[in-house]
Parts: C-alpha cells; sequence; structure tokens
C-alpha cells in the first residue's frame, strides 16, 4: 500500500503536481520537500448537528521539512475561515468553531428528521508546492417546520362545458412561508391540463387565496386536483407538499329565456296625497329550456332588502310578481336578475320607473325682520327675523338661510304647524357696515306638483348714525336772519301801499291803470318843457 493510497483511506488527500508542457516548464510550480501530514484530524467522519450549533473541530498538523503551513477550512456553505503556522516539524494544534444555519423554507419534519448535508474541507499548503486536504461531512438536523394545508372548491355541482368558472382555492402555513401552487385538471382519462403559480410570504396561519379561471370544454365528470408545497424544489416531498380534490359534473345547460321587459301596473304610478302611498304591480316572465329551478331576485333601488321568487321547475313559462309599496315619489332603477343556478347563467333585465305625487310643494307667507333705525341696522347689532311658511300637506320643511356675508349656512326644519302655518325666528348680526342679500331656500323633499325646491331673498343695510355739529351763531347769523324775515314784512307794505294808492285812484274816477297812463303823459310833457 502506498503512502498516498493509505492517507487516502484516512480522508486525506494529496492534490496531484501538473506535469510539464512541451517546452520543460509545468503549469504550476514543482512540488519540493515531503507534504504536511494531518497528524489528528476531524473525527468522526460524520458530523450531525443542529441547525445553528456552534461545533469545535481540532486538528493536528505536521510538516517534516518544517516548513510554515496555511490552513483553509471550506465549511462549505458558502464561507471559510483559515490559519498560519509558524514552522510545523514538531506538529501544530488548530482549532476552528462553526455554526451552520441553512435558510431553507418548508424543510424540517418531527420524524423523521430532515437533515441538510454539508462537505467541511480542510487544505494544508507547505508552500512549496504541495497541498494536502481532509473531506468531512457534516449533517445539519433541520428544526420541525410546519405542513401547510390547502382546499380547493368549485361553487357549482354542474356546468356548462363553455362555462368560464372560478376554481376557488386556499391554503394556510404555520410559518407564512412562501408557497407553490399546482394544479391538475383531469377528465378521468389524463390530466390535460396543468397550472403552476406562486404567492409570496404571508402571516403566520394567514389565510391565502389563489383563485384560477378554467373552461372544461369536454362533457363528463372533471377533477381538480391541487398540490400546495411550502418548499423549494427538490425538497416537496411528502407533507410539504399537501394536497385536495375537488370534482364537478360537466353537462351542457342552456341558459334560461327571459322577457325582456319588466310590467308595471299602473304604467306612471301617482302618489295621492291624501292616502300618502301608492301601489304598484310589478311582473316578468322567464323559462328555462333544461327544467332547472329559477330563481328571481328583485332590487327596487329604494334602499330595502332584495326580494326573491322561486320558480317550481319545469320547462312552461313562469310570471314573476312583486306589489310594491310607495310612500314617497322618486326615480328607481327597478331590476330583476334570473338565474337557474348555472355559473353565467345569470340574466339582468332593469326598467327606470318614476313614482310621482300629487304632493303640492311648500310657500312663504310672510318674511319680515326688523331694523332699529328703520331703513338700517347698526353693525353688531342682533336683527330679528321671522320667517312664516305654509305647506297643504305640513310635511316637514327644510330651511337654509345664508346671510350674505360668509357666515355659516343656518338650516332648520319646521314641524310644528299652526293653522297650517309653520313659523321659525332666527337671529343675526353683521359685524360691517355694507348692503347685504340674504338667501332663504326652503324645500319639502317631495316629488310633485310644481317645484318643491324654493329660494327668496332679500336686501338689509347696515350703517352708522350721521354725525350732527352743534354751531354757535355770530352776529351776522342774527343780521341775516333778520333781513331774511324783514323781505316778506317789506313785500306785504307794498302790497298795502299799492292798495292804497289803488283806492285813492278809484275814488277820483279812474282805474290804476289809466292813473298810471295819465302819470306817465304828465311825467313826459314836463320832461319836453324842460
Amino acid at each position: 500500500m502506498t503512502i498516498a493510497s493509505f492517507l487516502g483511506i484516512l480522508g486525506i488527500y494529496i492534490l496531484p503536481v501538473p506535469a510539464a508542457d512541451e517546452g520543460g516548464k509545468s503549469a504550476l510550480a514543482a512540488a519540493t520537500g515531503t507534504p504536511p501530514v494531518f497528524l489528528i484530524d476531524p473525527s468522526p467522519e460524520i458530523w450531525t448537528l443542529n441547525k445553528g450549533q456552534n461545533a469545535t473541530f481540532t486538528i493536528m498538523v505536521q510538516d517534516a521539512d518544517n516548513d510554515p503551513l496555511h490552513v483553509v477550512w471550506d465549511w462549505g456553505d458558502g464561507t471559510n475561515s483559515t490559519n498560519d503556522t509558524g514552522p510545523a516539524a514538531g506538529g501544530v494544534i488548530l482549532r476552528q468553531r462553526h455554526a451552520w444555519s441553512p435558510n431553507i423554507p418548508g424543510v424540517g419534519d418531527v420524524f423523521p428528521v430532515r437533515y441538510i448535508n454539508f462537505t467541511l474541507n480542510i487544505t494544508l499548503d507547505d508552500h512549496n508546492g504541495n497541498i494536502v486536504y481532509d473531506l468531512t461531512t457534516v449533517r445539519i438536523a433541520m428544526p420541525p417546520n410546519g405542513y401547510p394545508l390547502c382546499r380547493v372548491a368549485i361553487p357549482y355541482p354542474r356546468v356548462d362545458p363553455s362555462d368560464v368558472v372560478t376554481i376557488v382555492a386556499n391554503a394556510t402555513d404555520p410559518e407564512g412561508e412562501a408557497l407553490t401552487w399546482t394544479f391538475y385538471f383531469n377528465d378521468g382519462v389524463a390530466n390535460y391540463r396543468t397550472v403552476v403559480s406562486t404567492t409570496p410570504v404571508s402571516a403566520p396561519n394567514q389565510t391565502v387565496w389563489n383563485n384560477i379561471t378554467h373552461t372544461f370544454g369536454a362533457a363528463g365528470r372533471h377533477r381538480v386536483t391541487l398540490y400546495v408545497s411550502d418548499a423549494p424544489i427538490p425538497y416537496q416531498t411528502g407533507n410539504h407538499n399537501t394536497s385536495w380534490f375537488a370534482e364537478v359534473d360537466v353537462v351542457p345547460n342552456y341558459i334560461p329565456q327571459v322577457l325582456a321587459v319588466i310590467n308595471v301596473a299602473p304604467n306612471d304610478p301617482v302618489i295621492n296625497a291624501s292616502l300618502g302611498y301608492v301601489l304598484v304591480d310589478y311582473s316578468i316572465q322567464a323559462s328555462d329550456p333544461d327544467g332547472d329551478i329559477l330563481t328571481v331576485t328583485w332590487d327596487f333601488d329604494d334602499g330595502t332588502a332584495p326580494v326573491v321568487n322561486v320558480s317550481s321547475g319545469g320547462t312552461a313559462t313562469h310570471t314573476f310578481d312583486q306589489v310594491k309599496n310607495y310612500t314617497d315619489a322618486g326615480e328607481f332603477n327597478v331590476s330583476v336578475v334570473v338565474t337557474d343556478g348555472w355559473p353565467g347563467h345569470d340574466i339582468l333585465v332593469y326598467r327606470i320607473v318614476s313614482v310621482n305625487s300629487t304632493n303640492k310643494p311648500p310657500s312663504i307667507v310672510r318674511f319680515e325682520y326688523d331694523l332699529s333705525h328703520g331703513l338700517y341696522a347698526l353693525p353688531n347689532e342682533t336683527v330679528n327675523f321671522t320667517l312664516i311658511i305654509k305647506d297643504p300637506e305640513e310635511d316637514v320643511v327644510e330651511v337654509a338661510v345664508n346671510f350674505g356675508d360668509g357666515s355659516p349656512i343656518e338650516r332648520f326644519n319646521l314641524t310644528d304647524y299652526v293653522d297650517g302655518n309653520a313659523t321659525v325666528v332666527f337671529y343675526h348680526s353683521y359685524a360691517q357696515k355694507g348692503n347685504y342679500t340674504i338667501f332663504i331656500n326652503y324645500t319639502d323633499h317631495k316629488r310633485g306638483l310644481f317645484n318643491h325646491s324654493k329660494s327668496t331673498n332679500a336686501s338689509i343695510r347696515i350703517d352708522t348714525e350721521p354725525i350732527i355739529i352743534v354751531k354757535r351763531w355770530s352776529w351776522w347769523d342774527y343780521t341775516s336772519l333778520g333781513l331774511f324775515f324783514m323781505i316778506p314784512v317789506l313785500i306785504a307794505l307794498r302790497f298795502v301801499i299799492i292798495a292804497k294808492r289803488r283806492k285813492s285812484v278809484e275814488e277820483e274816477g279812474y282805474s290804476l291803470e289809466e292813473w298810471k297812463l295819465i302819470r306817465s303823459q304828465e311825467k313826459r310833457s314836463e320832461k319836453d318843457e324842460t
């Protein structure tokens, strides 16, 4: 037995020296001297450790030529450690610690225990071309890992070959690991379709949904089998690749026949305000060629819950009726969904129905307010407003008041009627002088005769009082006042003088006008003589 074969039995190997090329030179420098040896290697040859467990490895190395050695510990998990010795003729003991922590999801069972193997490679180099290595197997026992659980279901017991069917699938995993989903579709003879997908990491034990769609095509009994694994390949084995299946009958089936019109009677419903309601009859006709039971769901679009009719089955035409009591007018989108229970066989029919009313709108009887100064009020002074509204049916009337100064809108609901009138009193003050327009909107939220949303407005002036200045009178003010009062006295005196003159002239037998003419001629003659 050669030394090399003996060392091989011990798991110690000497790397071969490359042969010389045609030019007489080797690819690497030729080894010289005696190779180093392992006096003690890691025993046993197979180590068994738990994930994350630290282990101490001891070796003793020697070099007969007393060369210093470079030691490399390759742990097999992508990491390594090194030692450098001094002259090693007398033997050198070396130690290293290491822990393996493989991060492989979905690997680890309570029984039997799942192991992940690593190879520890220790290499000795005497810097003279002599390289010796030792191999040791390390088995890492993976900690327990929970198994995923999965479910797959087909919501319909029977489907049509042309239906697009939703396959409902969900799974949970105790650690919330990423999952691999594999769907197999089988027609009773062979698997004819395979769908593979993945979902990301989730919270522990969270239900993860992964629904897909499928058209079965051919009639018969089909099976869908789902496999879900929380481990990557090649560890998708055992309980870490759980499964579930669902079956469905694929049978040709015809879609129901539905009269595309919802009948309404009366055609134009009107609420009688004195009664407060109107009854409306709805009906629709439908049949099923396969005799399946029909389910009819009514939605009246008025906030009430849907109402359902169910047929007795058979191929005859069925009439489905509903009676609706309306107390409020409005426009409603009345819809009907007819189905025979097969996927894709839901038929929707709808009709817009306008329900009116004889209800009359509210009106303003009086709107008034008090201004402290008649035509205006002062800034920051409270203004009292009174609004009286009548409503023939005495409905609740909502009033919204916008004071026109940017303040919040005030709202009131009038409910108390006296002799058919409802009164609201409110107050407001304006901070700045100016002209404001107050807007009042009011409605009884009804629909009927005329417009039930109305408005009015009024102007309000806010101003300050004028300033009056009192001034003392001077002598000129009194003189002016005296002269002002003398004017009518002088005028009256003139009229007295004229009246006396007229009387004296008339006593002489002349009129005042004749006397003025004679007097004028006398003055002219005297002027000529002069």
